[in-house]
């Protein structure tokens, strides 16, 4: 009886162990800016965006990365600019390291909080996002401000006339289970 009563408590305590297993996501997407210089607003894009996160219960984890040689905005010269400002031979990414979520996505909404690692500064971010789910994927929308200053980077000029400083970050992008 003994050993029935702890082989019974031993299953009960692996099954507690597997169903509470954190679920891991590959999540890949684009983002998009959206600045505006002295004839107007432009944007890019990027779709070299990849990454990683766990859900575990309610506590979210993880890291997506951006690679920074990918904007495209569809005008050569300015891409290089871009590419100049963020300096990407020596900083070739930026990524979000994701260390917890404000609210359920299974209320439509979330809050990212993280860390933002770019040109070499870590600063705290908190990301609103949007979340639907598609079957077993979550496909997530999001967006906010930045100024290019805040990361030691200088803005972008043409003849002399400068893009603002606070720039949009907008994304789309799609987690899958693993």
């Amino acid at each position: 009886m003994r050993s029935l009563v702890f082989s019974s408590l031993a299953v009960a305590a692996l099954a507690a162990l597997v169903l509470a297993a954190p679920i891991n996501y590959t999540v890949s997407g684009q983002v998009v800016y959206d600045a505006k210089g002295p004839t107007g607003h432009f944007q890019g894009t990027n779709k070299a965006v990849s990454g990683n996160f766990a859900l575990d219960g309610s506590k979210l984890s993880g890291k997506v990365c951006v690679d920074l040689a990918q904007w495209s905005s569809g005008e050569a010269l300015r891409d290089n600019h871009t590419r100049d400002m963020f300096e990407v031979s020596k900083f070739a990414q930026a990524c979000l390291d994701v260390l917890s979520v404000e609210g359920n996505p299974a209320s439509g909404s979330v809050t990212l909080n993280g860390n933002l690692n770019l040109h070499g500064k870590s600063l705290p971010v908190k990301v609103p996002v949007t979340v639907k789910m598609n079957g077993n994927k979550m496909q997530l929308e999001g967006q906010f401000d930045t100024k290019v200053t805040d990361w030691g980077m200088s803005r972008p000029s043409l003849l002399g006339l400068k893009v603002d400083d606070v720039v949009k970050v907008m994304f789309r992008a799609e987690a899958s289970p693993q």
